[in-house]
């Protein structure tokens, strides 16, 4: 099991965080401009399955995509980059709960649940006992 500092430092964190705030921004667009996938497509110059891949979180968009999706809802794409220490430090200052206890087996939904509510960033772990919920379940029908 890896701990939360090792997790920070993969990229496949990073491309989960940064997917579900693609994901986070273009369903607020579409929520505040009561606007569907078909309308947004179309007014985006883009296929319906596009749209339905980001919402989806079943895409890898160039960074010019993501540009022009940032723009076209009338938000600007700022990056910033911080030192992985200083990263760890915040989250440390946020997460109320220890990370282990959050991805361990024996976590319950409960858990879950809050963990993800303190500290949105930590997405991926939510992923990661999502799939321990599911096994859990196998495991009882079983």
């Amino acid at each position: 099991m890896k701990t939360r500092e090792e997790l920070i430092k993969t990229p496949e964190y990073w491309f989960e965080t940064i997917q579900n705030e693609i994901y986070r921004q273009l369903a607020e667009y579409m929520e505040a401009n009561n606007i569907s996938r078909t309308k947004l497509a179309e007014e985006m110059k883009v296929s319906k399955g596009y749209i339905t891949q980001i919402l989806n979180g079943d895409f890898n968009c160039s960074l010019r995509k993501l540009i022009e999706l940032s723009l076209f809802i009338d938000k600007a794409p700022v990056v910033e980059f911080k030192s992985i220490e200083s990263v760890i430090q915040e989250y440390n200052a946020k997460v109320e709960i220890p990370y282990n206890a959050i991805i361990d087996k024996r976590a319950t939904s409960a858990t879950v649940q809050s963990a993800a509510a303190v500290n949105s960033n930590i997405s991926i772990a939510y992923s990661v006992f999502a799939k321990v919920t599911e096994e859990e379940k196998k495991d009882k029908a079983a």
